[in-house]
């Protein structure tokens, strides 16, 4: 990929904080600020693009727990849908099947700490069946079950995996999603 090199000038107060995140992760804070600006840039962009909007998880916590649960699989549907959206413009592929291999870690970016922020942490397991996707959250049972209608969807259009229910375990700050 051809780069361009941007200079920047931040107040000290944020190259403090930048230096301390990055110091965490172990990357220099020239890397964890280009990190974070792909990132954003990504995000902002294909939100854009999939005719999305922001708000804050509180609010929307609030409106799952008014929903129907008919609502919630509509709901569910349509935002498994953006996320294949924001996986297509990820990987600048159409393809409607994949795999988990591919999609899971395009998954965790856009919904864990680094996209939507949905989760404080998600992560897959691919190298061996049974592939699951797990995360916590401070969201309560009803977000638990709301990313559980959200896998099936993806799950069912997409991926030649079952979840296997019986396996899975959703509490009010986590869930583990089980596929086979």
């Amino acid at each position: 990929m051809t780069t361009k090199f941007v200079g920047i000038r931040l107040p000290l107060p944020v190259v403090h904080k930048l230096e301390k995140i990055a110091e965490q992760y172990n990357l220099t804070p020239n890397k964890m600020a280009k990190n974070a600006i792909i990132d954003w840039v990504e995000i902002f962009f294909s939100a854009r693009n999939l005719n999305m909007i922001t708000m804050p998880n509180e609010l929307f916590v609030d409106y799952l727990g008014k929903m129907s649960d008919e609502e919630m699989k509509k709901h569910a549907k349509n935002i498994a849908e953006k996320t294949l959206g924001f996986h297509e413009f990820l990987s600048e592929t159409s393809e409607t099947r994949d795999s988990l291999e591919r999609a899971f870690p395009i998954i965790v970016r856009f919904l864990g700490p680094k996209g939507l922020m949905w989760f404080e942490h998600l992560e897959y397991e691919i190298e061996k069946k049974p592939f699951y996707l797990k995360g916590i959250h401070n969201f309560g049972m009803r977000w638990s079950e709301f990313f559980m209608e959200i896998s099936k969807s993806l799950t069912k259009a997409h991926f030649p995996y079952q979840i296997n229910e019986k396996k899975c375990r959703l509490t009010s700050h986590s869930a583990h999603i089980v596929f086979e």
